[in-house]
């Protein structure tokens, strides 16, 4: 768990992708994981994008990812659906 944490807090996509699935599925170690998290959280930007169906929200996020690399910004991209 040790390495999948300090390869996630380096970046990490795989190891950050694997621990929200581990809290997601409320596993046992899923308490730990958020304990050992929530100190370096604060700092992110959360954006929310809603809207009807074909109403472009899709290609409007992929413009947005598109804008945000281009200026060397780290992105995560939770969808829920």
């Amino acid at each position: 768990m040790n390495k999948l944490l300090s390869n996630a807090f380096a970046g990490n996509p795989r190891s950050i992708g694997r621990l929200i699935s581990l809290v997601e599925a409320d596993t046992p170690t899923a308490k730990d994981i958020m304990k050992q998290v929530y100190p370096r959280t604060g700092k992110a930007q959360i954006i929310g994008v809603t809207g009807s169906p074909g109403a472009g929200k899709s290609t409007f996020v992929d413009r947005l990812i598109a804008q945000f690399k281009a200026d060397n910004k780290r992105i995560g991209v939770i969808a829920i659906d």
